[in-house]
């Protein structure tokens, strides 16, 4: 088995680069002569990744990009091992050659793509700055638990926020200094759904026009298409019984609550109760709730709706890339999304239903 780095790099070949879109990914698992290699791709599905079986320990990779992006290598060596996980940013036209080390995942090597050695370099200031201590701070919470020290717990968990939101500024400070660099559109796209939303807003108009056809961006673009103040992205969906609904034609001169939800959600089925005695008391004064149910049985679906007394439009999201869910870029239940009569989202997230109905009652009156 092949131990030398510099033979292994030799081995695999080293790549010239042409100005094509076609990227190639060759890999060795240090060590290892049998497993599964996985890449995974953020708009690709998770669930069924191109997958390449080792052969002496080798893997290999091609396909298309259009602009620089993160791609996530998962070594498995069998399938009841934990899968390692490893990041690589590449560009197009990369020729690149991995090292994935399993047991040591820090040690890995990249070689042929500028962009991903860059990235390699600050994820590993990260690691180096902060992650030791925050995974030190993981056993301490796990002994924490062990020993129901409940005030030590939450002691840790205040460490543990404070040192995430250090790792987040440390991002930002990056985004600042590299404005024109794909590695901080994705830092920002990575922290969007976990940061302050005027902050998001800030550091995106930061961000360098060059970067607007990159899928970080878009996304990005897209959270914040859905933020109140911004009209309600149109969709059409199918109920359970397959009549076909378009959210535009149900919202014309109405107050409307998008809910989101699922049958298997026991905070949802609790929310259900409550907004039956909401749209009761307003369904006759321009108040319409459209569920969305994120359920992949529809048996389910039929069967909550039926218990809960949920006499309101219900449809069934789709289950890919073009989920109303991720639309609306949020993916827990229960999720709430409210648009006044002109079309304007008024609020979003979990709300509180007796804040919901003063709210309501308010645009109702105007």
């Amino acid at each position: 088995m092949m131990k030398n780095t510099f033979l292994v790099l030799i081995a695999l070949g080293l790549f010239g680069c042409n100005k094509s879109n076609h990227y190639v990914i060759k890999g060795y698992v240090q060590d290892k002569d049998s497993g599964v290699v996985a890449l995974g791709q953020l708009g690709e599905s998770m669930f069924d990744p191109p997958e390449y079986h080792l052969s002496n320990g080798e893997f290999y990779f091609e396909g298309k990009i259009d602009h620089p992006e993160d791609f996530m290598l998962f070594y498995q060596e069998s399938e009841s091992s934990r899968p390692i996980r490893f990041s690589i940013f590449i560009e197009p036209s990369a020729k690149v050659n991995v090292i994935l080390y399993p047991d040591s995942i820090s040690k890995s090597v990249i070689k042929g793509s500028k962009i991903a050695i860059e990235f390699w370099e600050a994820n590993e200031v990260i690691a180096k700055k902060y992650l030791s201590e925050l995974n030190n701070l993981k056993i301490d919470y796990q002994n924490a638990i062990d020993k129901e020290n409940i005030e030590q717990q939450n002691i840790i968990l205040n460490k543990g926020d404070s040192l995430s939101n250090e790792i987040r500024n440390w991002k930002l400070g990056y985004i600042k200094n590299n404005p024109s660099s794909f590695i901080s559109a994705y830092y920002l796209f990575s922290d969007h759904l976990h940061s302050n939303e005027d902050t998001i807003k800030k550091y995106y108009e930061i961000l360098d026009a060059s970067l607007s056809e990159s899928k970080y961006t878009k996304e990005i673009k897209s959270f914040l298409s859905v933020l109140p103040g911004n009209p309600f992205q149109d969709f059409e969906l199918y109920d359970a019984n397959k009549k076909l609904y378009k959210l535009s034609a149900i919202a014309k001169d109405k107050v409307i609550l998008l809910d989101f939800w699922a049958s298997w959600c026991q905070p949802c089925r609790v929310q259900n109760v409550k907004l039956g005695s909401l749209y009761d008391n307003y369904r006759s004064k321009g108040f319409e709730i459209v569920g969305v149910s994120i359920d992949r049985d529809t048996a389910a679906v039929i069967n909550t709706i039926a218990k809960d007394k949920m006499t309101w439009i219900n449809l069934i999201d789709r289950s890919d890339e073009t989920a109303v869910s991720k639309m609306y870029r949020h993916f827990d239940v229960p999720f709430s999304v409210l648009i006044d009569n002109n079309g304007i989202i008024i609020d979003r997230g979990v709300i509180e239903i007796e804040r919901l109905e003063s709210v309501i009652d308010s645009l109702l009156i105007n």
